[in-house]
């Protein structure tokens, strides 16, 4: 069901949202626990998000400054999965999460962890999160196969505008000598 990208110094908290997650019914992938023993975390990591309905990012100012997270965060944009930012503390964020997370609706855990632990629940047991960010595209109708038909009569020609007129009178190479 879910995804959930941390910064490593926001283990404990992440852990902690997968456990209730799980006691609620919910599956969770999380690095490095679910990556197969000998697997590539950037092999491992993209194919899990893919794979996820939901992207929970556990928000810090240690994870906005976690490359690891900003290329997972990335990536669930690009795949078009509904992203449910889960914020640990109160603090401005930096140009690019402020862009990538532009119109979200967060889990403020910072002012009710048990409020938002439970808004996270109900968004991920619908398999619907709080912000999708790239909106489903509707599939493109299939264009109708015509029918061959006779061709159509040609329309009687322009008139040529007169500067770019041409006679069609045969010239005499007698005169252009």
């Amino acid at each position: 069901d879910a995804f959930i990208s941390y910064s490593t110094a926001d283990s404990a908290e992440a852990y902690s949202v997968r456990n209730y997650l799980q006691n609620s019914g919910c599956t969770c992938w999380m690095a490095p626990d679910d990556i197969p023993a000998g697997s590539d975390y950037a092999e491992a990591i993209p194919k899990a998000i893919a794979d996820c309905r939901i992207f929970i990012l556990i928000l810090s100012v240690d994870a906005q400054n976690s490359s690891w997270v900003r290329k997972e965060l990335g990536k669930a944009i690009d795949k078009g999965k509904t992203v449910i930012p889960f914020m640990l503390q109160n603090f401005k964020l930096n140009d690019t999460f402020d862009f990538l997370l532009e119109n979200a609706q967060w889990c403020y855990a910072y002012q009710d962890r048990s409020a938002a632990l439970q808004k996270m629940l109900s968004a991920v047991k619908l398999k619907q999160g709080t912000y999708s960010y790239i909106p489903k595209q509707p599939k493109q109708p299939t264009p109708p196969i015509r029918e061959k038909t006779a061709a159509p009569k040609a329309a009687a020609s322009a008139p040529i505008p007169a500067a770019k007129a041409v006679s069609k009178r045969s010239v005499d190479p007698k005169v252009l000598s």
